[in-house]
């Protein structure tokens, strides 16, 4: 909308005082009415029908007939147009349901796997600390074993070395 047309509309709603621009758009607006009075008074003459009323309306009929085959033609076309695209966007959602459904397996295998794997790594770890508990029991064995076998040694030395003794105290 131009300016002057919404000063105009302002100043008829009270809202705007006139100046120069609102009286010439009041002066143009007066102007056209006195061209579309002047137009309106010249007297219209009906045109006469060429055809045959009867014709006529044969025709109209066939017009409104082909009007109304095109018409059915069109809305069958936008149904089929419309049904298509109800497929597509349900299809579009299978889609996006079945891909839903697979994610969610693959999230639920791998965190089967993840727990499998967790299951192990502690049981891994538990057969660890019992190979090292029983390394450590063999070793204060073995160790224990050295000290009396050591020590069996030492009194088999003291108790031949005493032997010794006796013997040639004996031969003297």
């Amino acid at each position: 909308m131009h300016y002057l047309d919404r000063a105009y509309n302002a100043f008829k709603r009270g809202r705007r005082p006139i100046d120069k621009y609102m009286k010439r758009k009041m002066m143009k607006k007066k102007e056209e009415k006195t061209q579309q009075s002047t137009v309106s008074e010249q007297p219209t003459v009906p045109e006469q029908p060429t055809t045959p009323e009867p014709q006529r309306n044969e025709e109209r009929d066939e017009e409104l007939a082909k009007r109304q085959v095109e018409e059915e033609k069109e809305r069958q076309k936008e149904e089929m147009k419309r049904k298509k695209e109800e497929k597509k966007r349900k299809k579009g959602g299978k889609k996006r349901k079945k891909e839903e459904k697979k994610r969610k397996k693959e999230e639920k295998k791998r965190k089967k796997e993840e727990k499998k794997r967790k299951k192990e790594e502690k049981k891994r770890k538990k057969e660890e600390k019992k190979r090292k508990k029983e390394e450590k029991k063999r070793k204060k064995g073995e160790k224990k074993r050295n000290k009396e076998e050591k020590k069996r040694n030492k009194e088999e030395k003291k108790r031949k070395k005493g032997e010794k003794k006796r013997n040639k105290e004996e031969n003297k």
